[in-house]
């Protein structure tokens, strides 16, 4: 089946506005507020001015180590939540909020499971690509073999983009069949998902910027540099939390397209 973008964005766009009280609840309470106190309590360290890619690593793994208690479960709450959404959005049934938590709580592991086999294959035939371009000893070599590493990321990526929705709404738990479901799925539409959500992509970060940084100006105006930051902080969280739900709604709408799924997206909510 061939990928109709236009399509899928139209039902993403209706898959918002029928169910948007239950999303604003959801992404509320799962992708706004964890973001929320991560940004406010456990502030991530300030990059201005920080170009080394060495101390950016340095600085990260120092905020890390102090904070990944209460990171590591905020991060956990905003992934169940995110796949909770998910499941709202384009599950066959029609559950209820109880029941899309508990759809994205059994999904959480077997998605795992999915994401590290596809990272360990990657990085598997990566590090062989750039070893052998290494071992030449020719920078040019070693310069086609890592872009083709990356090139070769990007595509893994995109044809694997939809092993979430496949795990949560197909209810496939084996992480190979699930891999092998998504591979299946995004035959011959490489080009057309990339385009698409690399549109949605630069579109969103635009937007977000932009509302970003007149807030932070607002807030700073408002209510001075302290002000600014906690303001900055509330408006990032929100838009964050709005453009994720943006992005699972088209990754819901592409996920019931080239799955033949013909079911009414009105018809998906109770």
């Amino acid at each position: 089946m061939k990928f109709d973008s236009m399509r899928a964005w139209n039902e993403a766009v209706a898959m918002l506005k029928t169910n948007r009280d239950v999303l604003v609840a959801l992404g509320g309470v799962f992708l706004l507020l964890p973001s929320l106190a991560i940004m406010l309590l456990f502030p991530p360290p300030d990059m201005q001015g920080v170009k080394e890619p060495k101390a950016i690593i340095a600085l990260f793994s120092e905020w890390f180590q102090a904070n990944w208690p209460p990171v590591v479960v905020l991060s956990l709450i905003t992934t169940i939540g995110t796949l909770a959404v998910l499941a709202m959005l384009s599950s066959r049934h029609r559950p209820t909020v109880a029941e899309a938590i508990r759809m994205g709580a059994i999904a959480l592991l077997p998605l795992v499971a999915a994401q590290l086999l596809m990272g360990m294959g990657v990085g598997l035939f990566g590090g062989i690509i750039i070893a052998i371009g290494a071992a030449t000893q020719v920078g040019a070599v070693a310069a086609v073999a890592f872009v083709s590493v990356l090139l070769m990321m990007l595509y893994v990526v995109v044809r694997s983009m939809l092993v979430t929705p496949v795990v949560v709404n197909e209810q496939t738990y084996n992480p190979v069949k699930a891999l092998r479901r998504t591979w299946s799925l995004t035959d011959g539409n490489f080009w057309r998902l990339l385009g698409f959500f690399a549109l949605l992509t630069v579109a969103t970060y635009i937007v977000s910027a932009l509302i970003g940084g007149m807030g932070r100006l607002l807030f700073t105006l408002i209510a001075g540099p302290d002000g600014g930051k906690i303001g900055a902080s509330v408006v990032a969280s929100i838009v964050g939390a709005i453009t994720n739900l943006v992005y699972l709604a088209a990754l819901a709408a592409t996920h019931r397209q080239l799955s033949g799924d013909i079911e009414k997206v009105g018809e998906t909510f109770a």
